[in-house]
């Protein structure tokens, strides 16, 4: 087959993968970007919920107060306030949520599952559960391909590289079109394929960690085994306090930032105290500490600083190059803006082929016009 030919067929699997996945390619992306700024949005969309007064009373109040506002459900996970989200969120098994003022103790409001969570599940997982988080994983695998077919028809050769980075505004739609698709897919790509790869390593982490360490050469050790059971089983009522735990758990990993705290929900589990970085915005924390609900002792620790190097940089960057937790704004700003590059993408490569389609239909017209 002659190079015309291959690149012919390059051009056929880079178009029709594109409208094989370009929904769900689109879908991703957009969601992507938009929870690049979930906190921000959500706090413009029902401000009621983030009025704060100066002051905290601290976790158990908040919690008492949720409580008060939610009869009959238990609060399965409290929020901890931050820069980003400066109140107190109860979770009611992720079904219900309770903003309490962290100054006054005062309940702000209580709703169902917010639309940054929809939006957040649907990027993760189109709300598939696990099965979804696997087939959005494929998909991010079968992007990587259309990256690599777009690179290939694009790439002009050494000699007229630069030719590569045109933009021909008065050669028509078809042309204008064609060289938006080109330059921003080239200048695009490199940091999609790092967000692509890093989402699919998310989902397969055991496939992500035997990576990492072949290229840190060494063999992977076993991982730890989960905590042991808790030792003591507290009565009703006389489980320690929130702000007790979690003042233990700031003692174990100290420096550490409390992103959340994950309530017990049956006797003998653990309260898991989710903690993180200074200043990170990971949302589950990168590292754990479980306490004994009713002594609390530890009787469990995640502590990044421990691990080893291939083990610490998973925990500590494969979320964060996937998700813009590293930079402050401009990377934020950055990751939104090539994160809506894919569904621009989709939109030029459909206007050429339309447009060019349309051009051979009135051709033909016209050829079968002349001749008769």
């Amino acid at each position: 087959m002659s190079g015309r030919g291959i690149r012919v067929w390059i051009l056929r699997l880079h178009r029709w993968s594109t409208f094989a996945i370009g929904v769900f390619v689109v879908l991703v992306c957009a969601t992507g970007a938009v929870l690049m700024f979930d906190n921000e949005i959500d706090r413009l969309a029902r401000p009621a919920l983030y009025e704060v007064t100066p002051g905290d009373v601290g976790p158990d109040s908040a919690l008492a107060a949720m409580r008060d506002a939610v009869p009959g459900r238990a609060v399965t996970r409290l929020w901890y306030p931050r820069a980003s989200q400066p109140v107190y969120i109860g979770e009611f098994g992720g079904v219900r949520f309770a903003h309490v003022d962290p100054g006054s103790g005062r309940v702000l409001g209580v709703r169902g599952e917010p639309v940054m969570t929809v939006i957040r599940q649907l990027h993760a997982n189109l709300r598939l559960g696990l099965s979804g988080s696997k087939f959005v994983a494929w998909l991010g695998i079968l992007m990587l391909g259309m990256f690599a077919t777009g690179l290939v028809l694009w790439w002009p050769g050494l000699r007229k590289l630069p030719l590569g980075f045109r933009l021909r505004r008065r050669g028509g739609a078809i042309l204008v079109n064609y060289d938006l698709h080109n330059l921003m897919g080239v200048l695009s790509t490199p940091l999609l394929v790092l967000i692509t790869l890093t989402g699919a390593g998310i989902v397969y982490s055991g496939v992500t960690r035997s990576a990492l360490h072949a290229l840190w050469s060494r063999s992977p050790e076993p991982r730890a085994h989960g905590p042991r059971p808790v030792r003591s089983e507290p009565q009703r009522g006389q489980a320690m306090a929130v702000a007790d735990l979690v003042r233990g758990a700031r003692d174990t990993l100290p420096g550490f930032d409390v992103m959340s705290v994950v309530l017990p929900q049956r006797t003998g589990n653990a309260v898991q105290v989710r903690m993180v970085f200074p200043g990170g915005r990971l949302r589950d924390g990168n590292a754990r500490v479980l306490l004994d609900p009713g002594d609390g002792s530890v009787v469990g620790t995640i502590d990044p600083r421990t691990l080893n190097a291939p083990d610490a940089f998973q925990a500590r960057w494969i979320f964060a190059l996937h998700a813009g937790e590293f930079g402050g704004l401009p990377v934020q700003i950055l990751y939104a803006i090539v994160g809506m590059v894919p569904v621009a993408l989709t939109g030029t490569g459909l206007a050429v082929w339309w447009l060019r389609r349309k051009g051979r239909l009135a051709l033909a017209e016209r050829r079968a016009a002349r001749a008769a």
